[in-house]
């Protein structure tokens, strides 16, 4: 499942989605496009993330572009 890792930290941290897109500043709609691989992360949202979910540099890789 693409985004996999991603979807778990974010439910593990911030529950639904909704919460997440509120705190990253990503609009919802825009986020489940992201996740759903309709649209892609720009790397500032990409930073964001990471930051918002202690996501650390060397692991991006893990939660934004393995399958």
């Amino acid at each position: 499942m693409k985004f996999g890792k991603l979807r778990e930290a974010i439910r593990i941290k911030y529950g639904t989605l909704q919460d997440f897109a509120e705190a990253s500043g990503i609009k919802y709609c825009s986020l489940v496009r992201k996740l759903s691989n309709n649209s892609e992360f720009t790397r500032s949202q990409m930073a964001i993330c990471c930051e918002l979910l202690d996501i650390p540099v060397q692991q991006i890789w893990e939660y934004f572009f393995y399958c």
